[in-house]
């Protein structure tokens, strides 16, 4: 999806750029040697090469956790960007490995009791990590993600933000958590907008899915004015 929305970009005469930070994708090392820190210093390493090429207008794309990589610890965004696309967003660190941890759970164990959870957080903690999804996740990485909440985040008032949730069927109206962070993450809210769009949650299964509504829908925010 963003491998075609990187085209679609560029088809409209605007480069995309497409990092994969350390352990991930075709970079150098392996996830298990990933943190948060080293993620968020690749992303920061990017855009300074961006500037270094005399980059002056740096606009972000991001799906799901990838928007916390552009932050710093207090929750600042650090990119100067006129223009942020969010898909989907994780609205809570926590909640989002909470589920992992489930899912982890109902696949070699079925049904999960009511304490599996805490337990799977527990036994994280005295191995030092954890397998997750065909992945390790050290528990130094497992900490940061833990602490992330959408709603902390700060965007520059000058900052156009686009979120789009993409979902498999219409739920109706703007869900009310998003409602209630929304005009709290930029300092001027009229500048964000929220959308949802109708696709299967391409993160989420084996195989390749695509949503092109998702595809147009960014790129005509990126090349409107």
């Amino acid at each position: 999806m963003l491998a075609l929305q990187g085209r679609s970009l560029a088809q409209n005469g605007i480069t995309f750029i497409l990092p994969d930070v350390h352990g991930t994708g075709d970079s150098d090392g392996e996830f298990a040697d990933g943190n948060w820190e080293l993620w968020c210093n690749d992303i920061r390493h990017v855009v300074n090469w961006l500037r270094g090429q005399g980059v002056s207008s740096i606009d972000v794309l991001a799906l799901r956790l990838g928007i916390f990589l552009g932050a710093d610890s207090r929750g600042e965004f650090q990119i100067s960007a006129k223009k942020i696309a969010m898909w989907s967003p994780v609205l809570s660190g926590s909640k989002m490995l909470n589920q992992l941890l489930r899912a982890k759970l109902v696949r070699s164990m079925g049904a999960p009791g009511k304490n599996s959870v805490a337990e799977s957080r527990d036994k994280l903690k005295k191995l030092g990590g954890l397998e997750v999804a065909g992945y390790w996740l050290s528990d130094k990485n497992f900490e940061s993600i833990d602490r992330l909440q959408l709603e902390a985040l700060r965007f520059d008032g000058a900052t156009r933000i686009h979120w789009q949730d993409v979902s498999p069927a219409n739920v109706g109206r703007i869900p009310a958590k998003v409602a209630e962070i929304l005009p709290s993450i930029s300092t001027d809210p009229e500048q964000a907008v929220y959308s949802r769009v109708i696709g299967p949650q391409f993160w989420l299964g084996p195989e390749i899915e695509t949503v092109t509504e998702l595809i147009d829908s960014t790129t005509d925010f990126f090349v409107s004015g």
